[in-house]
């Protein structure tokens, strides 16, 4: 059965928790039987026949079901998509360092020039030479510690981010990311936590606010200055990881993966791409758990 099928039996049979409201129930059942099945997989009270499809495992071994129902579809891992087209941009004039060598931006101060709408989309290709793309750089965090890996195929090919290792998850932010659910962070969430749940496999949500939990995961943003990479800027985005997942070492694109202690700077530092040296360096903002700018509309107050 499909969720919504699934859904409409229990209103009929009245098992349906009295709290439950909402008019996409079906896709948050969906994503919460998906977990349910990444999680315990053999174990779990469901299993797919095929995608968006769910049966229950206890009458898999029943004969007198159809095969076709106790046939298990196993689901194909997904894949980013090779997205084109234009992308957020701000001026570099609007951003420049007072002092010329701090590395990070103040979230307040960036949301402050998209509010003013004194930004663009751009083609990465062909971009004005003053334009500044906007990336999402999404750190998964347990406790004080980080998931760092190198960087491996479908990855940045540039010549500072090659073979590098690196703490974050990164995405440009294109148009196409900002949507009526998102219009306070211009997409900035949305590209990061997309990003996220396809590179961990973890099932999508509903919303960007409920995977990371607070619009204040955004902690600050990480600019180069003066380097080759200063045509771009991260988001840093905090995202903690859940108790019940661990990351393992299948991901094509996550070679060599291990938890990193914040408390400890590693001696390979230069062993790290750009935007995770000043992470790292920066880590105090990272491991406060984010400063969003209060012009997001959003109230600290975590969304569960």
């Amino acid at each position: 059965m499909s969720p919504r099928r699934i859904l409409d039996a229990a209103f009929r049979a009245s098992i349906v928790p009295h709290h439950l409201h909402g008019k996409t129930q079906h896709k948050t059942l969906q994503a919460r039987i998906s977990e349910d099945i990444l999680l315990r997989r053999g174990k779990s009270l469901f299993f797919r026949t095929q995608p968006g499809r769910f049966f229950l495992r206890e009458f898999q071994r029943d004969l007198s079901i159809s095969e076709k129902y106790r046939h298990e579809f196993a689901s194909r891992r997904r894949q980013r998509e090779l997205l084109k087209g234009p992308a957020l941009a701000i001026d570099k004039r609007d951003l420049a360092h007072p002092n010329g060598r701090n590395n990070t931006v103040d979230a307040e101060r960036v949301i402050t020039i998209l509010t003013d709408q004194r930004y663009n989309y751009d083609d990465p290709k062909n971009a004005n030479p003053n334009s500044v793309f906007i990336w999402s750089f999404v750190a998964v965090m347990r406790d004080n510690s980080v998931l760092s890996y190198r960087l491996g195929r479908y990855r940045d090919d540039r010549d500072n981010f090659v073979h590098k290792r690196t703490i974050g998850i990164s995405s440009i932010v294109y148009e196409r990311d900002r949507d009526l659910f998102n219009l306070d962070n211009y997409g900035i969430l949305q590209s990061g936590y997309a990003a996220t749940a396809i590179d961990l496999d973890i099932p999508i949500l509903e919303d960007p606010i409920h995977f990371f939990g607070d619009l204040s995961a955004l902690c600050c943003f990480l600019w180069p200055y003066g380097t080759r990479r200063s045509s771009s800027i991260a988001a840093l985005i905090r995202y903690e990881c859940p108790e019940w997942y661990e990351p393992t070492r299948r991901h094509l694109a996550m070679r060599d993966l291990q938890w990193l202690d914040l408390d400890v700077v590693p001696n390979n530092l230069d062993d790290f791409d750009p935007w995770s040296r000043i992470a790292i360096t920066e880590r105090q903002k990272l491991l406060s758990g984010g400063l969003y700018h209060k012009n997001a509309g959003t109230s600290r107050k975590t969304v569960r």
